[in-house]
């Protein structure tokens, strides 16, 4: 009896012990789940900002090649009142360039501008931490560093580089900067006609970064 008694509290105790390896792993389970939820999240973001510029690359260059078609041939007043049309439309600014890459019209000059480049000096804790996230998650995923923004001083076409290499190998060229406030800036350059002329589009895409952070707010509550 006595045996079968330390029989039976030897058994009890492997239950027992085996139910506490069992209750860990859930334990652990449990806590890895939110951590794999936001590992896999931040570069599901990254893949998905990288796929909405890369949509954008390809809307650019074909705004700038139709732009660029209708802008062939039609008189100058014509051109003008296209670039304002089309930069209020699409909200972008559109500039001109002669053959000798001397700038000849710019719808932010022709009009009031179709839209305007944040300040970040006057944003809120809530923008600016936002764009600190941004940045540490670009950090975290390894994201490729883009070139910021920055308006040339002079206003001749080299001043670009993508207008550069449009002018010279006479094909359309799209390139991504970075505003200060973490959105992205598109550029396109396309060549007008066969004089030698080229047009330089540039868009704030905001809705990019709008997007992701939305994104990034729905995933921040899933792993909660």
């Amino acid at each position: 009896m006595a045996e079968a008694s330390r029989a039976s509290a030897g058994s009890g105790e492997q239950l027992s012990a085996t139910g506490r390896f069992a209750l860990t792993g859930r334990i652990l389970a449990v806590n890895i789940l939110p951590l794999l939820i936001l590992g896999g999240g931040l570069f599901y973001l990254d893949s998905y900002r990288t796929q909405l510029i890369n949509e954008r690359f390809k809307l650019a260059r074909i705004e700038a090649q139709i732009t660029a078609e209708a802008l062939a041939g039609a008189s100058r007043e014509r051109q003008e009142a296209l670039l304002v049309q089309i930069g209020k439309e699409q909200r972008m600014r559109l500039r001109m360039f002669d053959a000798k890459g001397k700038l000849t019209a710019d719808s932010f000059a022709l009009a009031e501008p179709a839209f305007r480049f944040n300040d970040i000096s006057d944003d809120d804790w809530e923008q600016r931490f936002a764009v600190w996230l941004d940045r540490t998650i670009d950090t975290i995923v390894a994201a490729e560093p883009v070139q910021d923004y920055v308006e040339p001083e002079g206003e001749e076409a080299d001043a670009w580089p993508e207008l550069a290499r449009a002018r010279e190998l006479g094909l359309s060229q799209v390139r991504l900067y970075d505003w200060n406030d973490g959105t992205p800036v598109i550029t396109a350059a396309v060549p007008v006609g066969l004089q030698g002329a080229t047009l330089l589009t540039v868009r704030n895409a905001v809705d990019i970064t709008e997007s992701v952070r939305a994104a990034r707010t729905t995933l921040g509550f899933a792993m909660l």
